[in-house]
């Protein structure tokens, strides 16, 4: 049962016992709008064609004709997007959104001031339909978009469709504590730390509704105050005793690992690595999470032991994750990392081992250099020979360059020059301009191999695929080649406009690495040419400069249909 408010808006406020703000009914308009917000009746059935569904998170940051541009505002919820996919990885034990932008969020510049979206259906009613007129993905198939407004004030609501295939989410960028206006929002935000924040509680309010669009509803049972879904304030750990443990509840767990908007194996960086293992209410037996780990160098090799786990996630105290049954992983720095493993059974009742690994040296890897010269200056070169099985017999090399003690396979040999390398079309760019990317190959490569192109933004880590798709974290552009012959040459990016959340310095790398082997590096500027696994690398840096004014520094981006993000389907359940 539900009490509803007549304010403008019908507001949904679930009757279950949470006690809920002190402040409520002072700010009565701030409450969620789940279950009162119409939904179009006329939506196509997503399954209406043969259209393969991507499913993203597809984030605007909206701006009225009379709200100004605002970087700070932008940037944020840059971050509270990446923050609230990491909660949601942890919190479900290894599944969260993938992102339908490269540039993590787009910027809209509305037609409309604010006072006329308010006036016209409480923004919902009017802004949604002028950004689907657009063609923008509003109520569309395999897309949950998330409308963050400029001058929204705290409004937060959502609402799922297409059969539950797409949703909308919107939410006031007002719920930022430092964001806030009293003019849009009308009100002072209370400061504080979880419910004593409230309603400017962003985060909170972002997971909780974008929950909505995976159809989950407010809790009726008695460990309501337990969910995200209800007390949504708590995020990402401010939940008194008597709502602890807390994110969502088994029964949600067991709708979210159904839904296709979750995915397996994005990669990512875990802010919050020790959330709440929740298991109420309970469902059957809980699995029994453990494992082992052995220590070399900065390699540790962990032998998972655990019971009745299904799915396995890992985080491995340096912000990076993992999804494998024994991973294998090396740190970069010396240091004390806790690492802890989640696992999680068909019940979706949970368990979490964790476990301090201490790392006390980092040696580096040495790639041999044959047997010494008296000149200081003579290194030694190692040049793939056009054969794929090397000879037995010594090649003869300059008398200038020695000899090396082992003649290393050209199969695996890593090239200190780009002979395979990335081709761009400029070194400095622009909002807007248009970038060009290819590969161009001058040696073979007679082994399998995989291939990566990575772009290292400041918005993140993503991914281009070989037919120009763009999708986040680090996944194979092409996996298991058998071989490739030269001269090769490939556009993989086309004039794509460039976004705008990338200023500053982003670098690309092409990377080739033995088959079924990626290099277990921290970051991507640690690749180098002696890096195990790693055949050849390239990588090309490029400048993002700022726009000659506010209100041009942030240009609507337009990412061709063919370059939306996705995410390979096998890997998101279905």
């Amino acid at each position: 049962m539900r009490i509803v408010l007549a304010l403008g808006a019908a507001i949904a406020i679930p009757a279950y016992g949470v006690s809920g703000p002190a402040n409520i009914q002072e700010y009565p308009g701030a409450w969620c709008r789940y279950g009162s917000l119409p939904v179009p009746d006329d939506l196509a059935s997503p399954f209406s064609s043969h259209e393969t569904l991507n499913y993203t998170l597809a984030v605007f940051y909206v701006l009225p004709t009379d709200v100004p541009y605002d970087e700070n505002a932008y940037q944020r919820v840059i971050q509270a997007t990446m923050h609230v996919r990491a909660w949601y990885q942890c919190a479900t034990g290894g599944m969260t959104w993938d992102l339908e932008y490269p540039e993590v969020v787009d910027v809209y510049y509305a037609d409309q001031t604010r006072e006329y979206y308010v006036e016209n259906g409480s923004w919902w009613g009017s802004l949604l339909g002028e950004m689907s007129s657009k063609g923008l993905p509003i109520w569309a198939p395999g897309i949950a978009t998330v409308l963050w407004v400029h001058g929204a004030g705290w409004w937060a609501g959502a609402a799922w469709g297409c059969e539950g295939n797409c949703g909308i989410a919107l939410l006031g960028i007002e719920l930022f504590p430092e964001l806030n206006n009293p003019e849009y929002s009308d009100g002072e935000c209370p400061g504080g730390v979880g419910v004593a924040a409230w309603p400017c509680t962003p985060e909170g309010a972002y997971a909780h509704e974008i929950g909505h669009i995976l159809q989950l509803p407010h809790p009726s049972d008695p460990y309501g105050n337990h969910s995200i879904m209800a007390t949504h304030w708590n995020f990402p750990d401010h939940a008194p005793l008597s709502d602890s443990p807390w994110g969502f509840l088994t029964t949600e767990l067991q709708s979210i690992c159904s839904n296709q908007f979750m995915c397996e194996g994005v990669g990512l960086f875990q802010h919050y690595p020790d959330c709440d293992v929740v298991n109420l209410p309970p469902a059957g037996s809980q699995p029994d999470a453990n494992f082992s780990v052995s220590i070399e160098h900065q390699t540790a090799t962990f032998t998972n032991s655990s019971n009745d786990n299904v799915r396995n996630y890992w985080t491995f105290g340096d912000g990076n994750v993992g999804f494998e049954l024994n991973p294998v992983y090396s740190y970069t720095q010396v240091g004390d990392y806790e690492v802890s493993l989640r696992v999680s059974n068909s019940s979706a009742m949970m368990d979490c081992h964790q476990s301090m690994v201490a790392i006390q040296t980092v040696v580096p890897t040495i790639t041999p250099t044959g047997t010494p010269t008296p000149t200081p200056t003579a290194t030694a070169t190692y040049t793939p020979t056009p054969s794929p099985t090397p000879s037995p017999t010594p090649t003869e090399t300059p008398t200038s360059i020695p000899t090396p003690t082992l003649t290393p396979s050209p199969t695996i040999t890593p090239t200190s020059f780009p002979s395979v390398e990335l081709v761009v079309s400029g070194e400095a760019f622009s909002p807007g301009d248009r970038i060009t990317v290819g590969v161009r190959a001058a040696i073979p490569i007679w082994a399998a191999f995989d291939a990566y192109i990575m772009a290292d933004t400041p918005a993140g880590i993503f991914s281009i695929m070989l037919d120009g798709r763009i999708v986040s974290g680090i996944r194979p552009a092409a996996r298991d080649v058998k071989r490739l012959d030269a001269p090769f040459e490939m556009t993989v990016l086309r004039e794509l406009p460039c976004p705008a959340s990338i200023r500053g310095t982003t670098t690309l790398y092409l990377v080739t690495t033995s088959a079924g082997r990626l290099p277990t590096v921290g970051r991507l500027e640690d690749l180098r040419f002696d890096t195990p696994d790693l055949i050849t690398i390239d990588r090309k840096a490029i400048a993002v400069r700022a726009a000659g004014s506010a209100a041009a520094a942030s240009p609507r981006s337009r990412i061709d249909t063919c370059l939306k993000g996705t995410v390979v389907r096998q890997q998101c359940p279905v």
